[in-house]
């Protein structure tokens, strides 16, 4: 069988190389105060027509979701508001008139919800089995904010995606 805690003495290396990439992405675009209007003006930050800048988020979004996807729970035991960030960011991305940073977006979404029903599901399941009091740890707070908050904006970019390709 497979061991469990194969790879796992490198979670720390882990987290300080998201931490690192969210720093890069930081410098280049940074989050601001108010993070909701900071994600409505992601489209523009994109139509700058500034190829680096457009090559640089490509490239994060190819990143950030890939990584996400496969070391979420290491980055959200070791560097929550890192985790925060990168989502506010990936929200601003999949509103971007992309189409392969779309799909990449859409895709780490829908693993993200998908993983959050299946933790609530377990939640459930704990609680009617041992009488536990259900408590919801930092990581899921942050998992739900994240689905709750990309619900909206992913359905409008979806809608426009669809309008798009209804055109052609």
């Amino acid at each position: 069988g497979m061991d469990p805690t194969k790879g796992f003495q490198y979670a720390p290396h882990f987290a300080q190389m998201f931490v690192a990439v969210v720093f890069q992405l930081e410098a280049a675009v940074p989050v601001p105060p108010d993070p909701a209007a900071f994600v409505a003006r992601y489209p523009e930050l994109f139509d700058a027509r500034d190829d680096d800048l457009e090559e640089f988020l490509q490239a994060t979004c190819t990143f950030l979701t890939a990584f996400l996807r496969g070391h979420l729970p290491v980055v959200e035991d070791a560097e929550m508001e890192g985790v925060q960030r990168a989502y506010f960011h990936l929200l601003g991305m999949t509103s971007v008139d992309n189409d392969d940073m779309f799909k990449s977006c859409l895709e780490f979404w829908r693993a993200l919800t998908e993983g959050v029903l299946y933790r609530w599901k377990q939640d459930e399941a704990g609680v009617l089995l041992d009488g536990g009091d259900g408590a919801i740890n930092a990581a899921d707070e942050s998992s739900q904010l994240a689905a709750a908050l990309c619900s909206n904006r992913v359905m409008a970019a979806a809608t426009r995606a669809h309008r798009r390709a209804a055109v052609f």
